[in-house]
């Protein structure tokens, strides 16, 4: 049997790293992608035409980002119907500068140790990058930038020594501190280890997030869009039970990062090494079958007019709630709680919240999570 799923995303300002300096992402701090799996492809059409002929839509293709205020009552019925049919829901919500910070983290303070299975590294790693995007001035995200965009030894021990710095400064205070400022030294040292035995060129490369580059030629170093699909492929891989030649995973058009997303893909399905990361109950990264990934325009699709609606609802929504602290209207918190009812960070389907701890801790009281 052959299933389908549909993806879209929001909030898509490409690269995270920029020459210049933007923490705020052009006001888009949220990027979300979202996949959702449809059984009758037909009669979701036929049903979701009734839902518009309800609400008085008429435009040719759903979009979330003219409906959203315009009509929030149309999110609501379609969410209420995906539900009613228990039609698998996936969503990957990310905070760009969370990433960001879970990038510092994971480079420069706590890199992947030999052994993550009992899980304690990874939430001190989660607490640190919390931390982080709340409180580490901007010219140490400056300084990590320019690591990326300039990787040489001089500007990532710069980048190092000035997040260092900024720790050293907080000992009296945080309690974590003086563990930070001893592994980032470890780090530095980890650095010139490196370049002694192996190079400079390989001790650079380990020490700096590895680029790609789009069909145009472009550098990126950081794209939430590609790590939301590796984990939206190893939720969909333990959904599946590892039959990923029955999945067909259709993604709206991407133009610039269809070439990474691809080479991606293959990457992470063609590891052969077994997963030895941090422990995570609702996915799996070990892959023996192939996904057949394309990419579709969404004016033709409904799914992924679905998955547009369901991705663009759930960044304005919590960009609009936790970051721009805006009055929200009920309908919107209800709608929000249909996506997220059957929420189990053990499952494969629901939402992955990639934010910080203390967001998602304001999320899961409002909604009883």
């Amino acid at each position: 049997m052959n299933y389908h799923y549909y993806l879209d995303e929001s909030g898509n300002s490409g690269d995270l790293i920029n020459k210049k300096l933007d923490l705020n992402f052009g006001n888009q701090p949220i990027f979300t992608l979202a996949c959702v799996g449809l059984l009758d492809v037909e009669k979701t059409k036929s049903d979701i035409i009734d839902i518009r002929i309800k609400h008085s839509i008429s435009d040719v293709e759903l979009k979330s980002s003219t409906l959203y205020f315009q009509c929030p009552e149309l999110f609501s019925d379609i969410f209420a119907y995906l539900n009613e049919k228990q039609y698998p829901i996936l969503v990957e919500l990310v905070d760009k500068k969370y990433c960001l910070a879970t990038h510092i983290v994971n480079y420069y303070i706590i890199p992947l140790m030999a052994d993550e299975s009992n899980g304690m590294a990874q939430l001190i790693r989660n607490g640190i990058a919390d931390y982080i995007t709340h409180h580490l001035p901007d010219e140490c995200f400056l300084a990590f930038f320019s690591a990326c965009n300039q990787p040489s030894e001089t500007s990532i021990i710069a980048a190092l020594e000035t997040t260092r710095d900024f720790f050293s400064q907080k000992v009296p205070e945080l309690d974590f501190a003086e563990l930070t400022v001893k592994s980032i030294n470890l780090t530095i040292d980890d650095y010139f280890e490196a370049k002694e035995k192996y190079g400079e060129t390989v001790a650079i490369e380990k020490f700096s997030p590895i680029p790609e580059k789009t069909k145009t030629g472009q550098k990126i170093n950081i794209l939430p869009h590609v790590h939301s699909v590796f984990n939206i492929l190893a939720r969909l891989n333990q959904l599946h039970n590892k039959n990923m030649n029955e999945v067909n995973p259709h993604h709206d058009l991407q133009n610039e990062f269809e070439s990474i997303i691809l080479y991606s893909k293959n990457i992470i399905e063609q590891k052969t090494t077994p997963y030895n990361g941090p422990p995570v109950f609702n996915s799996d990264y070990d892959f023996t079958k192939k996904a057949n990934l394309d990419f579709l325009d969404s004016k033709s699709h409904v799914g992924i007019q679905i998955a547009d609606l369901i991705a663009g609802f759930m960044s304005r929504y919590i960009n609009g709630w936790l970051y721009k602290n805006s009055e929200i209207p009920s309908i919107y918190h209800e709608s929000f709680s249909r996506i997220v009812s059957n929420y189990n960070n053990i499952r494969s389907q629901g939402v992955n919240f990639v934010i910080p701890q203390s967001k998602q801790q304001i999320i899961f009281r409002k909604h009883n999570l």
